[in-house]
């Protein structure tokens, strides 16, 4: 506690932090307005891109209405992308199982030291291929949803 009062007391340390709270003060006005046009720059860049999914959303969904052909071969590309996914998904996790069970035995069994690292890449091999398995799958429901967004717009449309 003494040694607290002594150096609240002492001028060295009045100067240090004055002089480190005015320069942290100065260098934080310099920082602030190439800051705030950093993040300016990455909001404007988000709404264009929000702005042109949007319209190439809408774009899609206005050539979906009332054109059974375009619906049709867009719900069959919709279909390959989820057996594309799909496929990604169940490899991925055939990589993993067949990789740990094959770990499981070499331990039991360790014959060869190099299957085991190589067994162990496998791994994480199979957790990426199911993590980008899931994109293709985003896709597809996003193709989804804009499928159904035009049937519902063309069943406004058409009398019944």
């Amino acid at each position: 506690m003494a040694d607290f009062f002594n150096n609240i007391t002492s001028i060295s340390w009045w100067i240090g932090v004055v002089i480190t709270t005015i320069l942290l003060n100065l260098v934080a006005m310099y920082l602030k307005s190439p800051f705030d046009r950093c993040l300016s720059s990455i909001s404007t860049k988000y709404q264009t891109r929000s702005k042109a999914k949007k319209a190439e959303r809408e774009t899609k969904i206005a050539n979906l209405v009332g054109n059974k052909h375009e619906q049709i071969l867009f719900a069959s590309d919709m279909n390959f992308t989820l057996a594309v996914a799909g496929f990604m998904t169940i490899s991925g996790f055939s990589f993993v199982i067949i990789s740990i069970g094959l770990l499981i035995v070499h331990y039991h069994t360790p014959t060869l030291r190099g299957l085991a690292v190589f067994l162990l890449l496998f791994v994480p091999l199979g957790g990426l291929i199911i993590t980008i398995g899931f994109i293709p799958f985003s896709k597809a429901i996003d193709d989804w949803q804009i499928l159904r967004e035009a049937k519902d717009r063309e069943s406004k449309i058409e009398p019944k």
